[in-house]
């Protein structure tokens, strides 16, 4: 690092020069891209099969977000998650259906 970019402690200090910038690109590594929203929206898919509305309909938002994030090749969890939320919306769908239909 050049020696203007050694000093930056202050919040003030200018940020770090191109070249101090390529080197801390080599030597440090990138951050671990997080999987924790891919996850819940593939739980919330198993939980959709329960026949709440709320839960299904956090599912469909969440699946979505995951699509929506994800890098072309990196969408199997999110389409997982999404087809388990469908086969919840055609389950809770059929048991709404049931429940009101006996009323008539």
């Amino acid at each position: 690092m050049c020696e203007a970019c050694e000093r930056r402690t202050r919040p003030e200090a200018l940020p770090l020069c191109p070249s101090c910038w390529s080197l801390r690109e080599q030597r440090v590594a990138a951050a671990p891209k997080g999987t924790r929203l891919e996850s819940a929206g593939l739980w919330l898919g198993g939980l959709s099969f329960i026949p709440l509305p709320p839960i299904v309909m956090a599912s469909l938002i969440v699946n979505i977000m995951v699509l929506a994030r994800a890098p072309p090749g990196e969408r199997t969890k999110g389409l997982v998650g999404l087809g388990l939320t469908f086969g919840g919306l055609v389950v809770t769908i059929s048991v709404l259906a049931l429940v009101f239909s006996r009323d008539l």
